[in-house]
């Protein structure tokens, strides 16, 4: 689904490709700036799996959180990434 989370100074947007299979999907999030009024899109990627919800994201000291929920060997599991103000690793 779509997801979106706002902090003091990012604005984010998710939603889920359904593109690919049922057990391999994807999140691709886009990251916007807010500065004095406006907003800028910054950096877009992808992450692996999919958000349950709004509250599968929060951004700490400019970290992105995101917890996903991933299929590895038929299963459902469980993935926390943490991405940098460049949407990395």
């Amino acid at each position: 689904g779509n997801t979106v989370y706002c902090s003091e100074e990012h604005l984010y947007i998710t939603y889920e490709n359904f593109d690919r299979s049922y057990y391999n999907r994807e999140t691709k999030i886009y990251k916007f700036v807010l500065d004095n009024g406006e907003i800028k899109l910054e950096k877009q990627g992808n992450v692996p799996g999919y958000l349950n919800n709004q509250f599968s994201m929060d951004e700490h000291k400019g970290y992105l959180r995101l917890a996903t929920t991933v299929y590895i060997d038929d299963e459902i599991k469980g993935v926390i990434i943490y991405y940098n103000n460049h949407l990395e690793f």
